[in-house]
C-alpha cells in the first residue's frame, strides 16, 4: 500500500493564496467520519479531480484549536440541547505557516454555517479591541466572561476541485487536552471529511465517499472532545455519536 505522503505527491499542488479565493465564508457544509484506512482510498480515487494545498511544510499541515465558553458551557449546551441557531468562539492556529485567527463561527436555523474573523498575535488575543468588537456585533458574549476550555490538535489535507467552487478538508490524528481538569484524548484512527459548497452542485468526492460506503455524520470536535475529556458533562446527545465512532474504528480509540 502507498504511503499518505506518496499519495498526496499524486495531487496538482495550489498555493495558500490561491486557496483563499475559495471563501465560501456563507456555505452549507456536510462531515463525513470514517478511517484513517480509508483516507488512502479515498485520495486515490479523486487525485485527477482536485488541488491539494501546499504550505510551508508540506501538503500534510497541522492545526491547533483554543475554544472559549462561558464558565456555565453556555455554547456547549446550545449544541448539545440542539439549538439550531449557534455560535463557537474559538483561536485557530496554522502552525506550518505561524497564523492565528480569533473565529466566530455561526449556525443559522437554516443550517447555513457563516465565520467571521480576525487575524491575532498576542497571548490573550480575545480580551483585545477588535476580538471584543466582533463578540459584541456577532453574539450576545462579553469576552470578560469567556474561558479556555478544550484544545485540539489535527492533521489536515485541504483540497479543491479544479473549478474552486468547493473546498473538503480532511482532519485526522486528533488530540484534546480540556483546561478544566488537564485530561487529554487521543482518537488515533479517526478520520473527518468535511465538503464545504456554497450550493448542492455535482461534487466528484461525494460520488465516491457513497462507492466507499462512507455516509454523512455530524462532528463537533469541540463538542466531542469535551465529552471525551469530562464525564460529568451532560452528553445524552452525544453518546450514540460516541458508539458510531468507536465501531467505525473497530473500538481501537476505547471510547465505550
Amino acid at each position: 500500500m502507498k504511503s499518505l505522503e506518496d499519495i498526496v505527491s499524486e495531487f496538482k499542488g495550489i498555493t495558500l493564496e490561491q486557496m483563499s479565493g475559495v471563501k465560501l465564508m456563507n456555505r452549507s457544509d456536510v462531515k463525513y467520519v470514517t478511517t484513517v484506512e480509508h483516507i488512502h482510498e479515498l485520495l486515490s480515487s479523486i487525485s485527477h479531480y482536485y488541488y491539494i494545498q501546499e504550505g510551508q511544510t508540506g501538503r500534510i499541515n497541522t492545526y491547533r484549536t483554543t475554544y472559549y465558553d462561558t464558565p456555565g458551557l453556555d455554547m456547549f449546551l446550545m449544541h448539545h440541547n440542539e439549538r439550531a441557531s449557534r455560535e463557537k468562539v474559538r483561536i485557530r492556529s496554522y502552525s506550518d505557516n505561524d497564523l492565528s485567527f480569533f473565529e466566530i463561527k455561526m449556525k443559522n436555523n437554516h443550517g447555513k454555517t457563516k465565520k467571521r474573523r480576525v487575524q491575532v498575535t498576542t497571548a490573550e488575543p480575545w480580551r483585545g479591541e477588535e476580538c471584543s468588537n466582533l463578540l459584541n456585533r456577532y453574539t450576545n458574549y462579553d469576552s470578560g466572561e469567556l474561558i479556555p476550555t478544550i484544545s485540539n490538535e489535527f492533521k489536515r489535507i485541504t483540497l479543491t476541485d479544479f473549478a474552486m467552487s468547493e473546498r473538503v478538508t480532511i482532519d485526522f490524528m486528533l488530540k484534546f487536552h480540556n483546561h478544566s481538569n488537564g485530561a487529554e484524548k487521543e482518537l488515533r484512527d479517526l478520520a473527518i471529511i468535511e465538503l464545504k459548497r456554497d450550493s448542492l452542485k455535482y461534487s466528484n468526492i461525494e460520488g465516491v465517499l457513497i462507492d466507499l460506503r462512507i455516509k454523512p455524520m455530524g462532528f463537533s470536535k469541540y463538542c466531542i472532545g469535551s465529552v471525551l475529556t469530562d464525564t460529568s458533562l451532560k452528553s445524552n446527545l452525544f453518546k450514540r455519536k460516541i458508539m458510531a465512532i468507536d465501531k467505525i474504528t473497530n473500538h481501537t480509540n476505547g471510547l465505550i
